[in-house]
């Protein structure tokens, strides 16, 4: 990553489908590590059938809408902060289209294309814009500031001062 020159956030999810297979999840989350993302914040939380309402809002009147937020309520989801270069296309890009079929045809070695079931159990969910990422990462994590995140550590991450904590499985600035 050292010399990267558009330093993004991007907010992923994980949703049910994915956690309720170790296997699966271990791949992805071995995936996002391969594609040079830096982890920096995550966490595995059970939503009720309101936070996804409110999350997924904007579909509020869509055909999938009730589907979608019962699926999301069905089970853990594992929201993460993601950084990269261009990290909110090449996150969309290593899910692959949002219909699963389309993926397994198209893009069959996209984590949606080798995992995703249906097209809301796709496995995961990614931010379509930096804008929407910053709004989709203070719904999941109020106290972090992406502006601020980069501010205080782009110089060292693009530097490649950074190490990968095996024990909370985020990336960190190397403190030696």
């Amino acid at each position: 990553m050292k010399g990267c020159s558009r330093l993004q956030l991007t907010l992923a999810i994980l949703k049910p489908d994915l956690l309720t297979n170790p296997v699966f999840l271990k791949s992805v989350k071995d995936r996002i590590l391969k594609e040079n993302f830096w982890i920096l914040k995550w966490k595995i939380l059970q939503w009720q059938r309101h936070d996804a309402e409110l999350f997924y809002q904007e579909h509020r009147g869509k055909f999938f809408f009730h589907r979608l937020v019962s699926f999301m309520s069905s089970g853990p989801i594992m929201p993460m902060v993601l950084s990269r270069d261009d990290a909110v296309s090449h996150w969309r890009n290593v899910m692959g289209p949002t219909k699963t079929t389309r993926a397994k045809l198209t893009h069959p070695q996209s984590i949606r294309g080798m995992f995703g079931l249906t097209d809301t159990r796709n496995v995961a969910h990614g931010s379509d814009s930096v804008e929407k990422a910053v709004k989709e990462m203070k719904f999941f994590f109020p106290d972090f500031n992406p502006s601020e995140w980069i501010k205080n550590n782009e110089e060292d991450f693009k530097a490649g001062r950074v190490v990968f904590d095996e024990e909370l499985e985020i990336h960190r600035r190397d403190a030696s």
